[in-house]
């Protein structure tokens, strides 16, 4: 359990705490950051990616069953009020994701028909089938605007997966912003000590003492110069 995912996982793992008069910082199963908002700028969805798929296969006996249900839906295309140009830099880091979106749907429907094939008396009514499920929420505040995506999947294991994504953009510029934008953790050592605090006494809180090992470099996620991104929203 001590590699480099689950020390991922592990940072990613939190709750709320404040440090500062401006800026609230809450983890849950990604960080989830909120910030102060002052005239929000409008963003509207003017387009979205919404699809729904079930892919079915023939038994020995000739009876059809589905092996694999997946849906989605994700922002496409934006609009930001009075700043045409940043709109559509969100719309293309958009079309980027949703490519990811549909290639992790091919890869599950070849993943699900081949599994169908060695094993097609384990699926069907009653038995189980493949899924692949995306959603999302959004929230502007301030010069920030946040997508928070979903992702639920199951693969005919003993329990099945989710896992959370934010995407957050700089309504300015319409560029990804990073969270050191937001907690200047980079350059403030005193503000990285205690967000690191705080992250470790939530989590043993939550999840036990266990799932923190001495062993994990914090500075990796929020050193001066880190290694990893911590995945984040705007809420």
């Amino acid at each position: 359990m001590k590699n480099k995912m689950w020390k991922k996982t592990v940072v990613s793992l939190a709750a709320a705490c404040v440090l500062g008069s401006t800026v609230g910082v809450s983890f849950a199963v990604h960080p989830i950051v909120t910030v102060e908002a002052k005239n929000a700028s409008k963003v509207v969805v003017t387009k979205e990616y919404e699809t729904s798929k079930n892919v079915r296969g023939t038994k020995p006996d000739g009876k059809k069953v589905k092996i694999f249900e997946f849906a989605a839906k994700f922002p496409k295309e934006v609009s930001v009020d009075g700043n045409e140009a940043a709109g559509e830099k969100i719309s293309m880091s958009f079309s980027n994701i949703i490519k990811d979106i549909k290639k992790e749907y091919k890869e599950y429907k070849a993943e699900a028909k081949e599994y169908f094939l060695q094993a097609p008396e384990n699926m069907g009514k009653n038995k189980g089938f493949y899924e692949l499920v995306y959603g999302y929420g959004q929230e502007t505040q301030g010069n920030m605007y946040s997508v928070l995506s979903s992702m639920t999947c199951y693969m005919m294991g003993a329990h099945g997966g989710f896992v959370q994504t934010g995407y957050n953009y700089d309504l300015r510029t319409g560029e990804k912003a990073a969270l050191e934008q937001i907690l200047p953790f980079k350059t403030d050592a005193d503000l990285r000590k205690k967000l690191v605090t705080y992250i470790k006494q939530y989590v043993a809180k939550e999840m036990g003492e266990a799932v923190i090992y001495e062993d994990l470099n914090w500075d990796e996620f929020f050193g001066e110069n880190p290694v990893y991104d911590v995945t984040f929203a705007v809420m």
